[in-house]
């Protein structure tokens, strides 16, 4: 049927043809009421007595009208018109991502990595909304002139509760972008458009599909069956980074060789496609913004209501509490993510941690006052301290525990970068007072352990690290009914 010149819904001028796809052709048509050029979808003839076909056709706009989205080709109007099922759309000036690949060959991995970051926001939108496109590939793709990528044809895209869409026998999608459980006939999730994906990028760098056959059957086997040559064997100028990004059991797999392995490629997927070889998946948990919020006010008043702690409980402290107090620190954020923080947990042998301090700082307090000098005169206050600490501790070690005040536990936090130590006690103090516990950092006990080797290695502390934080922890035995005054914020605004 040619509808060219025609005027449809008595609304949109049609001006000429655009594309053919699979079950439509798709026009550029004037919308006369709004005074701009639109597209225009219309289901081919031979279709239009195919019930299925037909709601198929329909679920396209009612899907994708759905979504309003910067990389998604947005869904004005749908309608039927005297036999013509149509659907207008956002007209986008541009090329298919397909016709830039075949005029151009390999793209620059920049801007290759570029595109695929945009189009992996389109399906998070769509999958958030619980839809699956199920056709991925370079053909339904636009770039715009100022290199916008626009996802578009999500004529057999559905809602994913529905059952897998076919037509004539044959599962819908193009051959070369299937996802195993595409190629096998079987359900489709959102998993399968990260697949194919995974298959355009590999495109992009190097100019060809990862599988290829003489026949459709023989492509789709090797989707199930076979490992594709990784992307720097065809085109050696992708960085390392980019081609450890690999397909394996049906997920995206990071195989961490040149990565810094901060995992933030599995933290963003959408829909659970990436796993890494490095770490334990089973850590990986979902976050839920509706049902997981912290207001702003209680948790800055909860830092201002946080103090050190140096009066104890005669109590001890549950294992499943300094299990947590360790995880807020594993938790945290380190530079490249190194990774590099080590905690050591004395309990058990908290006395002989204790005999060990106190005697260092009496070494230390003692050396210094039997050779003073002008520049050294700072520490006599310090070192006097020490001493007389000492002595009293030797006559009533549980009376006079002037560095420990009878505290359950110490946390020693140890890292070869004092940033990633100091980063981790600072969540680890917060995770402290959120169980109802207490603790202050021990500064003596630090000074305690520089350049004591016996110390050292009671504690386990590897020569490359250097111990940031001890944190001694315990339940307070004090209340405090209200904050204490700051001095005002030194701020430069620049």
């Amino acid at each position: 049927m040619d509808i060219i010149g025609r005027t449809i819904a008595n609304r949109y001028e049609i001006i000429s043809k655009t594309g053919v796809g699979g079950m439509a052709t798709v026009y550029v048509a004037r919308d006369k009421v709004l005074n701009r050029d639109v597209a225009v979808k219309v289901l081919k003839d031979e279709f239009t007595t195919d019930d299925e076909f037909v709601k198929r056709f329909n679920s396209e706009a009612q899907a994708a009208a759905s979504l309003t989205h910067a990389n998604i080709v947005s869904i004005y109007d749908v309608g039927n018109e005297d036999g013509i099922y149509y659907i207008v759309m956002e007209l986008v000036r541009g090329k298919t991502l397909k016709q830039i690949i075949n005029e151009e060959g390999a793209l620059p991995w920049k801007w290759s990595v570029n595109i695929a970051g945009q189009i992996a926001s389109a399906l998070e939108m769509a999958h958030k909304n619980n839809i699956v496109h199920r056709d991925i590939k370079p053909h339904n793709i636009i770039i715009t002139e100022d290199g916008v990528a626009k996802v578009t044809d999500f004529g057999i895209a559905k809602a994913v509760s529905n059952s897998t869409i076919t037509a004539f026998g044959t599962t819908i999608g193009s051959v070369h972008y299937f996802s195993p459980e595409q190629a096998k006939g079987g359900y489709t999730d959102a998993k399968s458009d990260i697949y194919s994906l995974g298959v355009v990028m590999y495109e992009m760098l190097t100019g060809k599909v990862p599988f290829d056959a003489d026949t459709s059957v023989s492509v789709a086997l090797k989707h199930m069956q076979e490992d594709p040559v990784p992307p720097m064997e065809i085109n050696p100028n992708i960085p390392k980074a980019v081609n450890d990004i690999i397909l394996k059991d049906n997920k995206a797999h990071v195989k961490n060789e040149s990565c810094i392995k901060c995992g933030h490629c599995v933290a963003i997927c959408p829909t659970k496609a990436v796993s890494t070889n490095d770490y334990d998946m089973d850590d990986v948990i979902e976050y839920n913004k509706e049902s997981f919020t912290v207001d702003a006010d209680n948790l800055l008043n909860f830092i201002k209501f946080r103090r050190s702690i140096r009066n104890f409980k005669s109590k001890k402290i549950e294992k499943e509490k300094i299990e947590k107090i360790i995880e807020a620190g594993r938790f945290t954020q380190t530079s490249t993510n190194s990774q590099d923080v080590s905690y050591t947990i004395v309990i058990d042998k908290l006395d002989k941690l204790k005999d060990l301090a106190f005697e260092s700082l009496n070494k230390k307090g003692e050396y210094i006052l039997n050779h003073l000098t002008p520049e050294t005169e700072y520490l006599k206050r310090y070192a006097t301290l020490w001493t007389y600490f000492y002595k009293l501790y030797k006559e009533d070690p549980i009376k006079n525990d002037k560095l420990f005040f009878n505290a359950p536990a110490v946390i020693i936090v140890a890292s070869n970068n004092e940033l990633n130590g100091a980063l981790a006690a600072s969540k680890m103090d917060l995770m402290v007072d959120a169980l109802g516990l207490g603790t202050f950092y021990s500064g003596f006990l630090q000074i305690a352990t520089n350049d004591n080797n016996e110390i050292l290695d009671f504690l386990h502390i590897s020569d490359n690290k250097k111990i940031v934080a001890c944190m001694v922890v315990g339940y307070p035995n004090v209340k405090y009914k209200r904050t204490v005054p700051r001095k005002a914020a030194d701020i430069k605004w620049i």
